[in-house]
């Protein structure tokens, strides 16, 4: 069925693609300093550094450009390039480190418990399959693979619980800076919603390149692994009395000398918009997504807002929308990758009148932006659509026009080709 659009709309995606049209260039970096390759900057106040989550969705928003293989295939072979000894990744990565931090991150080969940072994010793969699939070009994975897998093993060995889901070490490289259920608690005692939702698609990304290089024993390995990690999401992170996906403390012990086994996580009831991510990976069954999204995210008293997504519902008491830095602010203020991602979620379980609405209030925040300042912010007032800090900032908020792209299209430049269930 044809997409009729408002004029207003058309008039929003239009200033949106002119803005993207001259500046996305600038995000397109040669390598220098200790990236040898090509690589993406955010832009603003990030200059000459490589970022984990912020080079993958970079990726995603550039697909509908011929020139993104390159610059995604250089994200994934500069991080690579940084693989220490145990597997451990930086999470980012400076162009021209001062000599005692290039020193750290050469020397470091046992990370333990020594450190608060996390590893890379599990999106490197993700990255890859999508590099691959724009250069048309699969024979450098089979070089690739091997140290995928090794970075993989070490969140493995050293973040999976006994539950089989992954804790985040630290809000350190976490991306959601200060969510609640981890900002601020013990290390390793967050299981996050996203974190695992990562995994879940990283398994299915190492398993369609498996297929692609007829690596067979590596394709029933890493499908067994994402099957199983889906089972654990369903069973441990969901909870059927609030009907949303909440992080969880896995650290629960048996107490000694007592014959009742703690087999059980504890919620960390934070209604944040992680909750979501499930439906963006499939991992939510239609039942509970339809909870989520009947409940939850269409409440203005929660979730939805003039301008998107409230990344912390209205009606938590940690409701604010203060702009910080170290930690960002994610409790609260919209931010344009969780609007894209939760929109990704409506329209991966059919919800395409709510996801067409977020499209094009996400559309029309930024295009006001550009047209009042000449620019897009970091993060988004929730009511008045004020830019909040971080003039300049491109990264990821390219997704607006994605949002768009997609709906109009039909697409998903998410998608996981070959990837098994």
């Amino acid at each position: 069925m044809p997409i009729t659009l408002s004029p207003q709309l058309e008039a929003d995606v239009d200033t949106l693609r002119q803005f993207l049209d001259n500046v996305r260039p600038g995000m397109l970096k040669e390598g220098e300093g200790i990236l040898p390759y090509k690589y993406l900057e955010p832009g603003a106040s990030y200059t000459a550094v490589l970022w984990d989550w912020d080079s993958f969705f970079c990726s995603v928003s550039q697909r509908s450009s011929d020139q993104i293989g390159p610059y995604a295939q250089g994200c994934v072979l500069n991080f690579l390039s940084r693989l220490r000894e145990d597997g451990s990744l930086p999470y980012a990565i400076q162009a021209y480190p001062s000599e005692s931090h290039l020193k750290l991150d050469i020397n470091v080969t046992r990370r333990g418990t020594d450190t608060d940072r996390n590893s890379a994010k599990p999106l490197l793969a993700q990255m890859a399959l999508l590099a691959a699939e724009e250069l048309n070009d699969f024979t450098w994975l089979s070089d690739a693979f091997p140290m995928l897998v090794h970075y993989l093993k070490h969140w493995e060995q050293t973040q999976q619980t006994r539950f089989g889901l992954f804790t985040w070490r630290s809000h350190r490289g976490s991306g959601t800076d200060n969510h609640p259920a981890l900002y601020g608690r013990p290390r390793n005692s967050t299981a996050g919603v996203d974190l695992n939702v990562f995994f879940v698609r990283e398994y299915r990304a190492m398993a369609a390149i498996a297929k692609a290089l007829g690596m067979q024993a590596a394709l029933a390995t890493f499908t067994e692994k994402t099957k199983t990690l889906c089972e654990a999401i369903n069973r441990h992170m969901w909870d059927p009395i609030d009907g949303l996906y909440y992080h969880v403390d896995p650290c629960g012990q048996t107490v000694p000398n007592t014959t009742q086994e703690v087999d059980w996580v504890v919620p960390l009831k934070f209604r944040a918009w992680t909750a979501f991510l499930p439906m963006w990976a499939q991992v939510a069954t239609e039942e509970n997504a339809r909870r989520m999204v009947e409940e939850h995210l269409s409440n203005e008293a929660e979730y939805w807002c003039r301008h998107g997504i409230r990344t912390l519902a209205r009606n938590e008491p940690l409701h604010n929308l203060e702009p910080t830095s170290n930690p960002s602010n994610w409790q609260g203020p919209v931010w344009i990758v969780s609007n894209y991602l939760v929109f990704r979620g409506l329209m991966n379980y059919g919800y395409r009148d709510l996801a067409e609405t977020l499209m094009a209030r996400t559309v029309s925040l930024l295009a006001n932006d550009i047209r009042t300042h000449g620019a897009m912010h970091e993060l988004y007032h929730t009511e008045t659509g004020q830019g909040l800090m971080n003039k300049g900032f491109l990264n990821w908020n390219p997704l607006g026009l994605t949002m768009w792209e997609e709906f109009t299209g039909n697409r998903d430049f998410t998608a996981l080709p070959w990837a098994t269930d």
